[in-house]
């Protein structure tokens, strides 16, 4: 017999995946107001389906706290668009912790390690965002979104010869992959990173995910 809990726990996680699967379709038809509401729906409803499931003693799923990490990324990548950057920050700090969820009850997943890292780059935080990608990079060598965020950190450290060492083969692979952006990172730590900046590295995660489907849509994540 299926647990009623659980049952109703997966219908509520479906609903915020449904709601981020409508903010993608809204994005992609170039309304950004709606796809940035979509989001927060998304990032809302999954955040009540894992209060409901802690208040009933339910454990919940690594891939529900990457989901909810996912929603609110891209609500903040919509957000930094809008030039709405107070509202774009709180999405991003909200993506961060849901991640780091992840990655506590599952430290082997690559996946959850380039998230964090590509996170941390959009807070400005590079030495964190090193950490994180390095560990992505040793669990998967061969996953071009760690290697292309990987390339575009070195060059903003002014390590060249290494960043298009990383570059050169992603390029083959993709010969269409736009060439690392020539951009200075904030000053002064996470807390001062620019609207310019987060945008620009919102612009990386959305290319990344149109050229190599690395960290994937709501799809392969609807099951609590």
């Amino acid at each position: 017999m299926i647990n009623p809990m659980l049952a109703m726990l997966n219908q509520q996680f479906m609903a915020g995946c449904v709601y981020g699967q409508q903010g993608m379709q809204a994005e992609q038809f170039g309304n950004a107001v709606a796809a940035a509401q979509l989001y927060d729906q998304a990032s809302t409803c999954i955040q009540q389906c894992m209060f409901m499931a802690q208040q009933s003693g339910v454990p919940v799923p690594e891939n529900v706290h990457f989901t909810a990490a996912l929603a609110n990324f891209n609500s903040f990548r919509i957000k930094s668009v809008l030039g709405w950057g107070p509202m774009a920050w709180a999405s991003l700090n909200q993506a961060l912790m849901a991640i780091n969820q992840a990655i506590i009850l599952n430290p082997n997943q690559f996946q959850y390690h380039a998230f964090a890292g590509t996170t941390l780059l959009a807070m400005g935080d590079l030495p964190e965002a090193e950490r994180a990608l390095t560990s992505a990079q040793r669990l998967n060598p061969a996953d071009p979104w760690t290697q292309y965020m990987l390339a575009f950190l070195y060059s903003l450290r002014g390590k060249t010869s290494v960043a298009n060492q990383i570059y050169a083969p992603l390029q083959q692979m993709a010969p269409n992959l736009p060439p690392i952006p020539s951009v200075s990172p904030p000053t002064g730590g996470s807390t001062q990173a620019g609207t310019n900046w987060t945008k620009t590295v919102g612009d990386i995660a959305e290319m990344l995910t149109k050229v190599f489907g690395a960290i994937g849509g709501f799809q392969s994540m609807m099951q609590w």
